[in-house]
């Protein structure tokens, strides 16, 4: 569907008489599939039409010099295949809120920016791993743990797919048994012992409710409503049915209030979110 005046009041006048265009409720997620790889930490997530693929991985590294009994946790984020934000877009006459040309390219990339400092910041704020369970010798030998989140296929909501998809690759994954005698280190193979599960202190989920001038409110925004809103509000919930992060996109201010109904709808949805990824994983 291309991204025209006509379109943004279809999207808005549904929205109005409390019909999605997708046919969900308001407050409603998508179909969620996980689906973990034959390796160690690969797997595949889909929502809705959002696809995205997580793949973890470690290997030995000195600690850094301020943090010498933690090991190293990374997070890289490719928005380089044909999901990237700046590709697809068909836009078509004017339209409030909807970028043409360059300017839509732009604000894509500007997104993908957002996008990956916010994954990187749940993921590291709700200390998902126990960085200290990844030290081997403190100030010599620690775990360097890495995951990839590759995005495919977008359709809308990258955030949300994104941190379920970098959470069950963490939990899904699996690190050599290493023993260090002396000044020995050696790592064994998954043949000569059973590889070790992270330490994974919770399992975190992110929520996000795209918003309009109108004050309406989606939770879970499809490829159009993103397109359409003015402005998004991301919430992190970890299993401990525990607040921790929220991140507000767009210029348009939010009541109070508003943003308390979005935090309880949140902590029931995270629910939802962690006991999916907790019995894919079984």
């Amino acid at each position: 569907m291309e991204l025209n005046a006509n379109n943004q009041k279809f999207v808005n006048e549904s929205l109005k008489k409390g019909f999605r265009v997708d046919g969900r409720g308001i407050y409603d997620l998508r179909n969620l599939k996980i689906d973990l790889g034959n390796q160690y930490g690969s797997v595949e997530v889909q929502l809705g039409e959002t696809r995205v693929h997580a793949k973890t991985s470690i290997e030995l590294a000195r600690p850094l010099p301020d943090r010498p009994s933690e090991g190293i946790f990374i997070i890289s984020v490719d928005f380089s295949g044909p999901g990237s934000l700046q590709q697809g877009e068909k836009v078509s006459g004017p339209a409030s809120g909807v970028a043409a040309g360059s300017d839509a390219e732009g604000r894509a990339a500007a997104q993908e920016v957002a996008i990956s400092r916010l994954l990187e910041k749940i993921l590291k704020s709700t200390r998902v791993v126990d960085v200290e369970s990844l030290c081997i010798s403190v100030g010599e030998q620690v775990w360097r743990l890495r995951v990839d989140v590759h995005f495919l296929d977008y359709g809308g909501n990258y955030l949300d797919a994104g941190i379920i998809a970098a959470v069950s690759s963490l939990s899904h994954f699996r690190r050599p048994e290493v023993l260090k005698v002396g000044e020995t280190t050696t790592i064994y193979s998954v043949e000569e012992r059973a590889p070790v599960p992270l330490s994974i202190n919770n399992i975190p989920a992110c929520l996000t409710f795209a918003y309009f001038e109108n004050e309406l409110l989606v939770l879970d925004p499809s490829y159009l409503e993103e397109k359409f809103m003015s402005g998004s509000i991301s919430i992190a919930i970890n299993s401990n049915s525990e607040l921790c992060c929220i991140s507000k996109a767009g210029g348009i201010a939010i009541e109070p209030d508003t943003v308390n109904l979005c935090i309880v709808v949140a902590i029931e949805k995270a629910k939802f979110l962690i006991d999916a990824i907790r019995s894919a994983l079984k």
